[in-house]
């Protein structure tokens, strides 16, 4: 194993990022990269200061016929030895996910534009264009079938990603030439990430003129019904798009274990999967409950986007909280 290979293994036991290690290395980060690219190797006071950090002999650092030890492993990472992800399953994991992306965003808009079946077809009950009854069935199944069609979709993309489950949930070390080759693919997406969210932003935006404009050119209320599905249909467009570069971004960060996928943010993070099962799940019901017990599936749609806001800010709430936690520490 050789000195850049160890550099990457240590500081993932450690939970440090390049960023954190480069702190206490009194170094940037670029040069903590390099290190770990093979690109430049440490002095021998930087080495010195790895192993104190590391908890490592300086022979365990830069000789690379002498592997870590398992009981030096075991100091580093305060457990079993971590898995090892080669370039093969992390080329794989990365296509699957790529893939996957345009699926994901499929399916929100499919949510999103929901809603826009059963506030038309209910309007047009409404107004005498059908029976009340038939409109609010209409409707009623139209938002079933997409919402029922997007629950396939994410059921399947979760499950052709199964197996990389433990690349999100657990620790593990990679080599050099897998990382400068997920970093490489990361940089090439870059300019391809700037124009999605670039035209994701200006779609949501815009999303509001059809209601603002509609009533220039007619009042009437179907048709004032028609451009709110317009805005959400457009308004769904523009989330799909940030969903379908988020998803390929969060692939990337997965395998270089950054941001949310860090070591240290595993650990802190770990229980904020339930709560956010148990969140939706909870929205799901007060969403049937209230509207079987009014009967006003024609305005019930609006407990979503509220409860997706609430949700986005519950969230920054708990990391607020884990950040102001690890601080006391």
């Amino acid at each position: 194993m050789t000195l850049a290979d160890k550099i990457i293994l240590l500081r993932k036991r450690q939970g440090l990022s390049q960023e954190e290690l480069a702190e206490r290395m009194d170094v940037t980060r670029q040069a903590v990269s390099k290190w770990e690219s093979g690109q430049s190797a440490p002095d021998l006071e930087r080495v010195l200061l790895l192993s104190r950090i590391f908890e490592v002999t300086t022979d365990q650092l830069i000789k690379d016929d002498m592997e870590l030890d398992p009981p030096a492993a075991q100091a580093a990472g305060e457990g079993p030895a971590l898995r090892r992800v080669g370039l093969e399953e992390a080329e794989r994991f990365l296509n699957i996910r790529i893939q996957s992306a345009k699926q994901i965003a499929l399916a929100a808009y499919l949510c999103i534009l929901s809603p826009a079946c059963l506030i038309i077809l209910s309007a047009a009950g409404e107004m005498g264009m059908m029976s009340e009854k038939l409109g609010l069935g209409l409707g009623l199944s139209a938002m079933a079938v997409l919402v029922a069609m997007a629950v396939l979709i994410f059921v399947f993309t979760g499950a052709r990603s199964q197996p990389f489950e433990h690349l999100k949930e657990e620790p593990f070390e990679a080599g050099s030439e897998t990382v400068e080759w997920v970093k490489r693919r990361q940089q090439e997406f870059r300019p391809r990430q700037a124009v999605l969210h670039a035209a994701g932003a200006c779609l949501c935006v815009l999303s509001v003129l059809p209601i603002f404009w509609g009533p220039l050119f007619s009042e009437e209320p179907l048709f004032m019904t028609v451009m709110v599905g317009v805005t959400l249909a457009v308004a769904g467009a523009g989330a799909a798009l940030f969903i379908l570069s988020g998803v390929r971004q969060a692939a990337f960060e997965t395998l270089l274990q950054q941001g949310d996928f860090s070591p240290r943010a595993k650990r802190e993070f770990s229980g904020l999967g339930s709560v956010s099962a148990a969140y939706w799940l909870i929205a799901t019901a007060v969403f049937l409950g209230y509207s079987f017990a009014t009967n006003d599936w024609g305005n019930s749609w609006i407990v979503w986007p509220v409860a997706g806001v609430l949700f986005g800010a519950l969230m920054c709430v708990l990391r607020l909280r884990v950040e102001r936690n690890r601080g006391r520490e």
